[in-house]
């Protein structure tokens, strides 16, 4: 069996996300990024067209972590420079309750070079135009979708617990690999027209726009120990955001985001991102919203006799600290060797990882299977629910992972107190000096990232790399199947 090599980066764009991966066999590939976003709008420009100008502009995979501008900001340049997706995968999340959400977020936050109602609405209209299909084909990742119809193994009962579900499918791969010649299955791996298994290949293709994709299913590449797994929570907007849509001065302004949503499908309607910008600059008269608005939010609400939508949104949003760190939709990817069963033998991988200053970043050493990368969204660690359904999710993997993208930037409000969901993934990571957290992050900007208590914990575990708008603090990760003798 011959060989395949993984080209990874995390490109520097600054407080948001741009990680892009390409995997290399027999003139074949496969390629993946995860999110694009942050920086400054020339910035993004010139990082997405160098990008373009360098790489190939077909990718497999475009996955999103998180719904927020400075994860998604990039992608209309990324489009702009002819770069493709055949699938994209998003959070578990109702888009037009999203939309909503995003539109109560961004109103208290500042715009990018725009006019701030003018960036809301923009933001809105790429978020909108992922659901929609813009950039690709779009599929939800669910924890409870059914799994993909192809190669579907026999006798599995429906009412199976995920583990047991998970193990039929890890026996169903391992039969259907023995009983082919190895060389036989080398070449039919060859002949398919991409590097993924044909029977994911049949499912993804055979998938409707906008389906629900189980989360259970990993993309594995045929033939080889590689593949992708992701993890998404589904998401519902509180309440108390809903009480605030369901007041009747905001109702114009919901139908406009609404038509922005329904309308999506390609790039730039002027028309309707002028509906939702001019609904924004409204002015409303707040005399029956004040008693409103107090009952909503439980205290005593003091308004102005006329704001705009977007003021009154930024101050209801203000007087919400409890939802400032409410976690958003979240999408995980771990990208590495296969330990589910994927038809292929167990590699071992040779390794160079550095920084754009070409500084090594962790240690190299002989050939070795922990060369596996974890993009962590958005995940509310600090939820021992949610830690203990991310734990299970990735129990397999965990011991492959020694790259970690910290969520959230390396923000401390995804944890708890004392960092002790923090302490127990990076416990959970195989023990060495190769471990690396990232945090995608700005430590100059208004809120320094990362969080100085999760950076010392980091660095009590490995490596910290704040990966900036420097071009300097990119990391660049190479590594090679060298060996494949591994049982």
């Amino acid at each position: 069996m011959d060989s395949f090599k993984i080209d990874r980066t995390q490109h520097a764009i600054g407080q948001g996300g741009f990680h892009s991966a390409m995997v290399y066999r027999g003139g074949r590939r496969f390629g993946v990024v995860v999110d694009c976003g942050g920086a400054s709008g020339e910035q993004r420009a010139d990082l997405c067209a160098a990008f373009a100008e360098n790489s190939p502009r077909d990718y497999d995979v475009l996955a999103i972590s998180r719904l927020d501008d400075d994860h998604v900001n990039g992608l209309p340049h990324l489009a702009r420079a002819g770069v493709r997706f055949r699938n994209v995968f998003l959070p578990h999340a109702d888009r037009a309750q999203y939309l909503l959400w995003m539109t109560l977020r961004q109103a208290h936050a500042r715009g990018d070079a725009l006019p701030e109602q003018e960036q809301v609405a923009k933001t809105l209209d790429i978020v909108a135009g992922l659901y929609a299909g813009r950039y690709g084909k779009p599929l939800i990742v669910a924890e409870d979708a059914p799994r993909l119809g192809a190669d579907e193994p026999a006798g599995v009962d429906p009412g199976a617990t995920p583990d047991a579900v998970d193990a039929a499918h890890a026996a169903h791969a391992r039969d259907t690999t023995d009983a082919l010649d190895t060389r036989h299955a080398d070449r039919a791996a060859h002949a398919g027209p991409d590097l993924l298994h044909p029977g994911l290949r049949r499912g993804l293709d055979a998938a409707a726009p906008g389906a629900l994709f189980p989360a259970r299913t990993s993309l594995h590449l045929a033939g080889m120990d590689w593949m992708l797994r992701l993890h998404s929570r589904e998401w519902q907007m509180p309440r108390v955001a809903e009480a605030i849509w369901a007041l009747p001065v905001l109702a114009e302004l919901r139908r406009a985001v609404d038509d922005l949503g329904a309308g999506a499908f390609t790039a730039g309607n002027a028309q309707l991102l002028d509906g939702v910008t001019a609904q924004l600059r409204a002015e409303l008269d707040l005399k029956t919203v004040q008693v409103a608005a107090t009952k909503i939010l439980g205290r005593r609400v003091t308004l102005p006799a006329t704001m705009t939508a977007k003021e009154l949104l930024a101050a209801l949003y203000a007087k919400m600290p409890e939802l400032h760190d409410d976690a958003s939709p979240s999408l995980c990817v771990y990208a590495g060797p296969g330990n589910r069963g994927n038809g292929g033998r167990r590699a071992r991988f040779a390794r160079q990882r550095t920084t754009g200053q070409g500084g090594q970043v962790g240690h190299d050493d002989a050939p070795q299977r922990s060369v596996g990368w974890l993009l962590t969204g958005d995940t509310p660690f600090g939820d021992d629910k949610a830690l203990a359904a991310f734990m299970r999710h990735y129990a397999l993997e965990l011991p492959l992972v020694e790259t970690v993208v910290l969520p959230r930037h390396g923000a401390r409000q995804n944890y708890g107190r004392a960092l002790a969901e923090l302490q127990a993934l990076a416990e959970a990571l195989p023990a060495g000096a190769r471990r690396l957290f990232i945090a995608a992050a700005d430590p100059a900007g208004a809120r320094p990232l990362p969080d100085p208590a999760v950076a010392e914990l980091c660095r009590r575990f490995g490596a910290l790399q704040v990966v900036d708008r420097r071009a300097g603090s990119a990391v660049y990760d190479s590594v090679q199947a060298v060996d494949f003798r591994t049982p």
